[in-house]
């Protein structure tokens, strides 16, 4: 039987999360006061608990039974790699069609300049990848 408590609760909590993102992904990009990668990640954390804190049955029941496979490794890595494809292209193509787009794309890259890319790897990683997943 289905829960009806929970389903109640879920759509009005869907809509709210969509504000709480923009509003915490701008801080992210414009004023990120304890810097962009930790900001990023507590951002994608809290987003995560979020989601738990809504759908605590049906979080954990996709945790539980979605166990990491080399076959989904493999597709996740290829992933990333077409996804990495198309903002370079991305890049390639504003900075071609918009005079200021090279510009503004690299006010971005700044943002986070001052973290050793070891670092911003095991924040994607271990931090942001998992918690856009969830």
């Amino acid at each position: 039987m289905p829960d009806m408590k929970r389903e109640t609760r879920l759509p009005g909590a869907c809509w709210l999360s969509l504000p709480i993102a923009a509003a915490l992904f701008t801080l992210v990009f414009c004023a990120p006061a304890i810097g962009f990668w930790r900001q990023l990640a507590a951002s994608a954390a809290a987003l995560a608990l979020w989601g738990f804190a809504f759908d605590r049955a049906g979080m954990a029941a996709l945790l539980r039974t979605r166990r990491p496979t080399t076959e989904a490794l493999l597709i996740g890595c290829a992933t990333a790699t077409l996804l990495y494809a198309v903002f370079a292209l991305g890049n390639l193509l504003v900075s071609w069609g918009i005079p200021s787009g090279h510009r503004q794309i690299q006010s971005v890259y700044v943002l986070g300049a001052d973290v050793p890319a070891w670092r911003i790897g095991l924040i994607l990683l271990f931090a942001v990848g998992p918690c856009e997943e969830l």
